[in-house]
């Protein structure tokens, strides 16, 4: 099979990716995009944009089989995690260096600092 694209042409047997850090901080459908504003993920929210511009864990029929499993996971650690520590870090998001692939993961790492809560 080989798929023609206006200009190009894609050869047999190559490999395409969804860009999807690119499309979970597209402006068209997230306000400031790279700010952390947990509330773009409340009910209302949700309901007032485009089902698939957030993909952690892609779609279709082949999406990811441990979803259920994998949120399940997520969110009890996150609620462990910011029950017995306060989370810090003397580095911004902004200065986060990305290695940009299926995934983003940060180039240099990126430290953070526990403190338990009394």
């Amino acid at each position: 099979l080989v798929v023609i694209l206006g200009s190009g042409t894609l050869p047999a047997g190559s490999s395409l990716t969804v860009p999807v850090y690119h499309i979970q901080r597209d402006p068209r459908f997230w306000k400031n995009p790279d700010a952390f504003d947990p509330e773009r993920f409340s009910p209302e929210n949700m309901r007032l944009r485009h089902p698939n511009c957030f993909l952690p864990f892609s779609l279709g029929p082949m999406d990811c089989l441990g979803r259920y499993f994998g949120k399940k996971l997520i969110k009890m650690i996150c609620v462990r995690m910011l029950r017995e520590f306060k989370l810090t870090s003397s580095e911004s998001y902004k200065d986060l260096k990305l290695s940009i692939a299926i995934s983003a993961s940060p180039i240099d790492g990126y430290n953070v600092i526990l403190n338990r809560r009394n």
